[in-house]
């Protein structure tokens, strides 16, 4: 009887530690930019970069950081719910290819389309939220992901803007120590996350203990 209490006691902590956090994404469809080049369409989307596979559909992508609780291990994410718009059909999108510096006087080979991806019928990428990794900002904690605006199927040769995507972020509380920070600290992060992060409203709530 002690033990199964005592088990009781465990799945209940494990549960009570276990948190989640809500974070909406929307993409304006008036911000996407179709354009032309070696016989393929460009599409672009305000300041967003490229961070595609060589060969892969070139679409736009940016990464973004999620703040989780000081402490928290990562558990993985979802997307609860996605909406798109038509842009249109039949478009061919020119594929990835590797940036070229500015001195570089010599155009490099252009690199053709990934066959395993522009033969395949379905949208690319698949998943329009990739994880990136677990990083640590002065003793806070960030998840990192790359958001793309725009999603492609290239046998229709269709293209779809995101206009709402909700991701739920999963982390378990309490999974390593922290170390307390001053006010000081606090303070100065406190202004370099606000335009870091995605979800600057959490950072006090999420931030490392203060030191007495």
């Amino acid at each position: 009887m002690l033990k199964k209490t005592l088990f009781i006691m465990l799945l209940s902590f494990t549960i009570l530690q276990a948190g989640e956090k809500i974070i909406k994404f929307s993409f304006d469809p008036a911000k996407v930019k179709l354009g032309s080049e070696k016989g393929y369409v460009t599409v672009t989307y305000e300041d967003f970069g490229y961070t595609n596979p060589f060969g892969a559909p070139m679409l736009p992508s940016r990464g973004v950081a999620v703040l989780i609780p000081a402490g928290s291990s990562f558990n993985g994410f979802e997307i609860v719910s996605m909406e798109t718009k038509y842009i249109g059909t039949g478009y061919k999108v020119i594929p990835q290819q590797k940036p070229v510096p500015i001195s570089f006087k010599v155009p490099e080979k252009f690199i053709g389309p990934d066959k395993k991806i522009y033969e395949k019928d379905a949208f690319y990428p698949e998943i329009p939220v990739k994880f990136g990794k677990v990083g640590n900002m002065g003793g806070f904690s960030l998840a990192s992901f790359i958001v793309y605006p725009v999603i492609y199927n290239p046998v229709s040769g269709e293209l779809r803007v995101i206009t709402s995507l909700v991701l739920k972020v999963k982390y378990q509380e309490g999974a390593r120590s922290v170390n307390p920070i001053t006010i000081n600290q606090l303070n100065l992060i406190r202004g370099q996350l606000k335009g870091f992060v995605v979800n600057p409203e959490d950072i006090d709530a999420f931030a490392p203990p203060l030191r007495n």
